[in-house]
């Protein structure tokens, strides 16, 4: 497992962050506990927060925030993350035998989840350009819409 590269994380981000998983922990009747700490190196931990019952680990959650609407025509009919995100997810997935979860909240409200072991294709040159970063350019897991569960429809 490589180690984390350079993020952007900004106080919105984590505010985000824990706007979501207060959200799924009602919606799911679980307990979540963010994993690792965010450091000032913005290395931060691959996966955010893990969720659990009783004593049961439930699953394990990466939350992403998107200035897109749910389904809107741009992305093509699909969503797409970094594929070393679900390799690494995978490998969890390997290790805990829990689902490991993509939870992504869209600037509409809704909060949709995919699960990583789902099949998806390969997009080559993946990522955002804006901020000049080469590493923000990598190879994308492409999933279809169908392929995202509507968790909870939240405010925006």
């Amino acid at each position: 497992m490589s180690l984390p590269r350079k993020t952007y994380l900004t106080g919105r981000d984590s505010d985000n962050e824990d706007r979501v998983a207060g959200i799924l922990a009602d919606v799911w009747s679980a307990r979540q506990f963010k994993i690792g700490v965010d450091d000032p190196k913005k290395e931060k931990p691959r996966f955010d927060r893990l969720f659990c019952n009783a004593h049961r680990l439930r699953c394990i959650v990466e939350i992403k925030g998107i200035n897109y609407n749910y389904r809107d025509p741009r992305l093509k009919g699909h969503y797409t993350i970094s594929q070393k995100k679900v390799e690494h997810g995978r490998d969890l997935h390997a290790i805990l035998r829990v689902p490991v979860i993509i939870v992504t909240a869209w600037a509409d409200g809704p909060i949709t989840g995919v699960d990583v072991m789902e099949p998806h294709g390969i997009r080559e040159n993946w990522g955002r350009t804006d901020r000049n970063d080469p590493a923000d350019l990598e190879t994308g897991a492409e999933f279809a819409w169908k392929q995202l569960k509507v968790l909870t429809n939240a405010p925006a």
